[in-house]
């Protein structure tokens, strides 16, 4: 039985090979980028929430994981925006 969950994607345009090669580069520096930015920090997030997975590894389980965490997240900020939305005349007029 497959399992239907909810995973982000990405929807790109058609695009040759030339511009995904490029567009897959780009994102490669990026990645490098927050890694030498921000590299620290991200090690001891993912040591503390994913001990097992090795600095700078992100596989399958572990990219998993982290959307797990991200969905409850915008979950439980949805809810929360639409409690508040609920309880507050000065909003009755706006098309939410």
């Amino acid at each position: 039985m497959k399992s239907h969950r909810r995973h982000a994607q990405i929807h790109l345009p058609p695009m040759t090979g030339e511009q995904a090669y490029l567009l897959a580069a780009v994102l490669e520096r990026a990645v490098r980028a927050l890694w030498r930015a921000h590299g620290d920090a991200m090690a001891d997030f993912q040591g503390r929430v994913f001990p097992d997975a090795l600095p700078g590894e992100i596989d399958d389980s572990v990219q998993r994981a982290m959307l797990d965490r991200l969905d409850q997240r915008v979950a439980t900020r949805a809810s929360t925006d639409a409690e508040r939305h609920e309880h507050d005349p000065d909003d009755a007029d706006i098309p939410w």
